[in-house]
């Protein structure tokens, strides 16, 4: 089983293009970043020996309700956007482990590509995060890094009267450390 802590970085600046098109975001006079971090990441994504994921045995769990920011009234607004006491668990079923370089190494560092699909307020999307990490014996530490559009799970951008906005763009990042099942 993997324990794991999510950092979900809520963008308001400027990002640049990924693979699948999205431009450079324009950042707006005087903004900054807000951070949402939760501890609430629990599931396992089990490998066979391939190293392939074993999709029946795989999935990751983040509770919607335990995002929090430095600020108690954007964390309420994310709550909402994000309709975390209807739908409270965003989840993430692993199907696919891919390009895993290099295999060759052995400092035991590695990068590989984790495709599966991501759910959020009842909207399932395929999604692929970006893994580097190490392997010392039976522990694994890593981080999976993804850019998703709020939109894309309709999750409408958060503004409040000027004062507070967020861009379409969330960056999520999530570190972890796993341990083998023995």
């Amino acid at each position: 089983m993997a324990r794991a802590e999510a950092d979900l970085h809520p963008d308001t600046g400027g990002i640049d293009g990924d693979d699948e098109g999205a431009g450079a975001v324009p950042r707006r006079q005087g903004t900054r970043d807000a951070t949402g971090i939760s501890k609430a990441l629990t599931g396992r994504i089990t490998l066979s020996p391939e190293p392939a994921i074993v999709a029946a045995e795989s999935l990751l769990e983040f509770a919607a309700k335990t995002l929090r920011t430095d600020a108690g009234n954007r964390d309420s607004q994310i709550r909402t956007a994000l309709e975390a006491f209807q739908f409270p668990a965003i989840t993430f079923a692993p199907s696919a482990l891919k390009a895993v370089e290099p295999a060759q190494r052995t400092d035991g560092k590695f990068t590989a590509t984790l495709e599966g699909v991501m759910r959020i307020k009842g909207v399932e999307k395929p999604v692929s995060f970006t893994v580097t990490g190490s392997l010392d014996g039976g522990t694994l530490t890593g981080t999976a890094k993804r850019e998703l559009k709020m939109t894309d799970f309709g999750i409408t951008p958060l503004k409040t009267m000027d004062i507070l906005w967020v861009e379409e763009l969330v960056r999520l990042e999530v570190t972890f450390v796993a341990i083998a099942a023995g």
